[in-house]
């Protein structure tokens, strides 16, 4: 979560603040960037919790097993749902937030909970097919049932709606509500970094007119 937040940021600094959709184009890019680190520590995850061992053999096995395709099972599934996920917290979520507030007439609480809500609601029934398929394929390492993403993605839709939807409801359900605590939190933590930050560029020239 961290390195989300801080790679969105980034990103939001070399485009610039001036757009409404500067924070989802943001978010959508560092969906993209921070996908590979995520990829791997989740393949290592699902082996061990599969396989047992540690934390320094788990790794060892799937390089000597699969080589580094191995760490890399499901990427296509992991960066669509990752990216979607972020674009949700820190994109449309902002969006929701600002227009039941400015245009409707909300206030702040009721509409932080609504607009997170909403976007954790929408984003975890999107990206429950996606996330079927990467855990799916970081399970099957060996490519005895899974392929690759699209041969997947069809083999799970062959089962209807049921299945390519299978724990969408409670991954709906997780999604909103921990976006609702995030929103909640970055919104009132946003103001109180800003301050700081400019306290601290007032103070910085201060200081160096005092040494000299």
């Amino acid at each position: 979560m961290g390195l989300q937040v801080a790679t969105t940021g980034a990103f939001m600094k070399k485009i610039g603040g001036t757009s409404k959709y500067a924070e989802p184009a943001a978010a959508l890019m560092a969906g993209v960037v921070i996908a590979p680190p995520l990829q791997v520590c989740e393949c290592v995850m699902i082996t061990q919790q599969r396989l047992g061992g540690n934390i320094f053999n788990t790794p060892k096995y799937i390089f000597q097993n699969f080589g580094m395709r191995g760490f890399f099972r499901g990427y296509l599934g992991t960066m669509s749902r990752d990216t979607l996920y972020l674009v949700g917290l820190l994109g449309t979520t902002p969006l929701l937030q600002s227009w039941l507030s400015k245009d409707c007439g909300w206030g702040q609480s009721s509409s932080e909970v609504v607009g997170a809500g909403v976007s954790g609601v929408v984003v975890g029934f999107l990206t429950c097919p996606l996330d079927g398929v990467a855990i799916g394929m970081k399970g099957d390492l060996g490519g005895d049932k899974y392929t690759g993403f699209l041969q997947a993605l069809r083999l799970r839709s062959a089962g209807g709606l049921a299945t390519l939807f299978s724990g969408a409801c409670w991954r709906m359900v997780s999604i909103s509500g921990f976006f609702v605590v995030a929103n909640a939190i970055r919104t009132r933590a946003e103001p109180a970094l800003a301050k700081y930050n400019e306290s601290q560029l007032s103070v910085g020239p201060a200081l160096h007119a005092a040494a000299f």
